[in-house]
């Protein structure tokens, strides 16, 4: 075996309740038993399964008997097998209060990439979020500007409409791209107005990014086989109903719960991961329990159609 297998990467993609960390552990032991790498590290491309306390709510699937661990090469905490050398990476990682992003994600997982070639693993992409995806193995660095902090602040207290305007300024075009949703979405005009401005710093000589690679790893032309799972909508439908119901019923209630507790900012993107919308207000009694589970079902089916539809177009 080399010394360092070629940049070589593995992903499983699909929409939710398609059954991708099934796969994906599948094809880790068959790996193994064929010993193509010493190891197997999978990385999660869920957004809201890296926070702890929120395991039931977001279907986090660590398998029984794994442990947490720790490696100094690695940026996080991780899950392992507790015989075969195949490890879990991006799920339980991260603090309610934690900011988790685009650009968190692919300086997370690159890293966890670099280290799995370097120790003549293989990494193995899990998860159906396709912009995480499409960023991973993009050379495109707009993801790794650093957040302003003179902008947010400046921004804290302004409304969408002043954001808008302030956005319209700097780069209409950009804004005149948005869809309605994200014109109404205060953290991404944020967003697009700390790029606008990092942008208009830069000369044409202008130094790399913030977080760009320092080996210089081309990521548009890392080799990433790319396996598409996919079952009818209709059984889609049904196993996102039955998720739902068991989520429900074995601790969501709890984990949302703990995390209203907190009293976070209303802008804090951990408060809309699907299900706590729902269950907060069947919590402050606005619905019952069966329109709660009837109305989480709903977005989580939309979602999975969106999901379908973004990895067919892609």
């Amino acid at each position: 075996m080399n010394s360092k297998l070629p940049n070589h990467c593995l992903s499983i993609v699909g929409p939710t309740a398609t059954g991708k960390t099934r796969r994906a552990l599948e094809l880790a032991e068959d790996l193994l038993k064929v010993r193509r790498a010493a190891g197997v590290d999978l990385i999660s491309v869920d957004s809201r399964q890296v926070y702890q306390g929120f395991e039931v709510l977001t279907g986090a699937d660590v398998p029984d008997g794994w442990q947490q661990q720790n490696d100094s090469g690695l940026p996080r905490q991780f899950f392992k097998h507790p015989e075969k050398q195949i490890a879990l990476h991006g799920v339980s990682i991260c603090e309610l209060t934690e900011d988790w992003s685009l650009a968190h994600f692919v300086t997370f997982a690159r890293s966890v990439m670099q280290w799995s070639w370097a120790n003549q693993r293989q990494p193995i992409i899990v998860g159906g979020t396709g912009l995480y995806h499409k960023y991973l193995f993009s050379d495109d660095q707009t993801p790794m500007i650093p957040q302003d902090e003179a902008v947010r602040s400046s921004a804290e207290l302004m409304s969408a409409v002043k954001l808008q305007e302030w956005l319209g300024q700097l780069d209409p075009v950009k804004l005149e791209q948005m869809n309605q949703s994200d014109r109404a979405n205060s953290r991404r005009l944020i967003r697009a107005i700390e790029i606008a401005m990092w942008k208009a710093r830069q000369t044409a000589e202008s130094v790399a990014v913030v977080g760009s690679d320092e080996d210089d790893i081309k990521w548009s032309q890392v080799e990433n086989e790319v396996e598409l799972l996919t079952v009818p909508l209709a059984k889609i439908q049904s196993s996102i109903l039955q998720r739902v119901v068991e989520r429900f019923d074995g601790g969501a209630l709890q984990e949302v719960e703990r995390l209203l507790a907190l009293k976070l900012p209303s802008s804090t993107p951990v408060l809309t991961t699907l299900g706590v919308p729902e269950i907060t207000q069947y919590l402050e009694g606005k619905i019952s329990a069966t329109e709660c589970q009837q109305l989480w079902a709903l977005h989580e089916f939309q979602y999975a159609k969106r999901q379908l539809t973004w990895w067919n177009k892609n």
